[in-house]
């Protein structure tokens, strides 16, 4: 049965019927590969928390930061065997 996110899209357990933007897409990769260069206010990454595609994580200095989840890693892997 599907759930419906904070953002308003419906999500299937599975990710099996999920469709990313591409502004999502750039989003995991930018946090992939660069965590702490992203502003949590973005829409795009609520989304991907709502996914449970990114996790946000506080530094010892009181900072927040997203980090990529093994979930987020899955989805990126199976992108680039696409690409």
């Amino acid at each position: 049965m599907p759930v419906r996110l904070a953002s308003g899209r419906l999500f299937e357990r599975n990710l099996e019927n999920v469709m990313l933007s591409p502004h999502e897409i750039a989003t995991l990769m930018v946090v992939k590969n660069a965590p702490g260069r992203i502003e949590s206010g973005l829409g795009d990454l609520n989304a991907l928390l709502d996914l449970k595609l990114l996790t946000v994580e506080r530094a010892v200095a009181g900072y927040s930061f997203a980090r990529v989840t093994p979930r987020g890693d899955a989805v990126l892997r199976a992108i680039s065997r696409r690409f």
